[in-house]
C-alpha cells in the first residue's frame, strides 16, 4: 500500500490496521468495516481480520473515479509526502535504532519483589458456567502457593447457593443484578491493595450504570481494569453498553469471546482496547457423575466446555 502511494496511486482502504500509520483521511479514502474470521493462508486459530463494507467500498470507488484529476492528484500527493518523509527504509531504520539506543540509559527490568495482586470478580463455587470458567483460569494463573508471580483474591457474589466451602482467598462482596451501587465491591477491591482487577461481566450480574461507576472508582485509584465480556447483548438482543462506553474506553483491556461481540463493541465506539479471547476451557468435572447412559459413564473424562452467556 505504501508502494502504491509512492507511485502516486489513490488508495482506498479500511479505517483499521497498521496502514493507518501512513493512511490519513486527508490523503487516502478510508471506509468502514466489520470484523470477520480471517481467511488468510496462516490458518491461525481464532484469527480475525476486517472486511470492508461493500456499499462504502462501492461508493468510494465511484467517488474517486469521478473526482477531477487535479483533486485526485493533490490528495495522493499528500499521501506520498507522508510516506517519503516518515516511511523510507532509512527513516524506519533510524527510528528503530533510536528506540534501541534509548534503552541503554535505563535500568534492566527486574523480577517483581512481590506477587502482582489480582482481584478476580466473578461468580464462584456455584452452579454457573462462568464460575467454572473462572475457577479454571484462576487455577492456571495462580496455582497453589508458593506463587511468586500472582496473588489472586476472588470477589464473588453472595446470593447464590454455594457448591462447596469457599477457599481462603474468596471474599463475598456483591449481589447479582439487584445491587444498583457497587461501591462496596469497589471498596473491597481497593482495600485488598489490588494491582489489576479482572471483572467478568454478564447482564445477569451487574446493572450497567453501576458497573460503569465501579470501573471509574477503580480507575481513580490507578487500578488496572480488564473486563471479560460473557455477553455484549442482553437476552432481548439489545446492549446498554453505550451508556458506559466512555468508561469502557478507558479500561486497560476489554476481552470478548466472538467476532460478533467485536462488532457489537465496535458499534458502541470501542475498538482500540478490545481483543478476542476464546471462551473454550478444559476442566475435569468435579461433581459426582450422573448415572450412565447406554451403559457409558458420564463425567469420566476431560471435557472441553464452552460456557454459555448465562451466569
Amino acid at each position: 500500500m505504501a508502494e502504491a502511494i509512492a507511485l502516486g496511486l489513490p488508495v482506498i482502504t479500511t479505517n483499521f490496521g497498521g496502514m493507518l500509520d501512513f493512511c490519513e483521511p486527508e490523503s487516502t479514502w478510508l471506509i468502514d468495516y466489520d470484523f470477520a474470521p480471517a481467511k488468510s493462508h496462516m490458518g491461525l486459530f481464532d484469527s480475525v481480520w476486517v472486511e470492508p463494507r461493500v456499499a462504502e467500498l462501492t461508493e468510494a470507488l465511484r467517488r474517486v473515479a469521478n473526482l477531477p484529476a487535479e483533486v485526485r492528484r493533490l490528495t495522493t500527493a499528500r499521501a506520498r509526502a507522508i510516506v517519503e518523509r516518515d516511511h523510507t527504509w532509512d527513516r524506519v531504520a533510524q527510528r528503530a535504532t533510536a528506540a534501541i539506543e534509548s534503552l541503554d540509559g535505563k535500568p534492566a527490568p527486574s523480577a517483581h519483589t512481590q506477587p502482582l495482586k489480582v482481584g478476580w470478580v466473578s461468580t464462584w463455587n456455584a452452579r454457573c458456567d462462568i464460575a467454572a470458567y473462572s475457577a479454571r483460569l484462576v487455577e492456571q494463573l495462580a496455582p497453589p502457593p508458593p506463587n511468586e508471580r500472582f496473588a489472586v483474591r476472588v470477589f464473588a457474589n453472595d446470593d447464590r447457593e454455594r457448591g462447596s466451602k469457599d477457599e481462603s482467598f474468596v471474599t463475598r462482596a456483591w449481589t447479582n443484578l439487584t445491587q444498583l451501587d457497587l461501591r462496596t465491591l469497589g471498596d473491597a477491591i481497593i482495600g485488598a491493595a489490588t494491582d489489576v482487577a479482572v471483572l467478568n461481566f454478564d447482564f445477569s450480574f451487574f446493572d450497567v450504570r453501576a458497573f460503569g461507576e465501579l470501573l471509574a472508582q477503580l480507575r481513580e485509584q490507578s487500578i488496572q481494569r480488564v473486563v471479560i465480556f460473557h455477553a455484549t447483548q442482553n437476552r432481548w438482543g439489545e446492549t446498554d453498553l453505550t451508556r458506559i462506553s466512555a468508561e469502557l474506553a478507558r479500561a486497560d483491556r476489554l476481552l470478548v469471546h466472538s467476532v460478533g461481540d467485536l462488532n457489537t463493541l465496535k458499534a458502541a465506539g470501542l475498538v482500540d482496547n478490545v481483543a478476542l479471547f476464546p471462551v473454550a476451557t478444559r476442566w475435569r468435572i468435579s461433581r459426582s457423575p450422573r448415572p450412565p447412559t447406554n451403559g457409558k459413564p458420564r463425567g469420566s473424562a476431560p471435557t472441553v466446555g464452552t460456557p454459555s452467556v448465562n451466569g
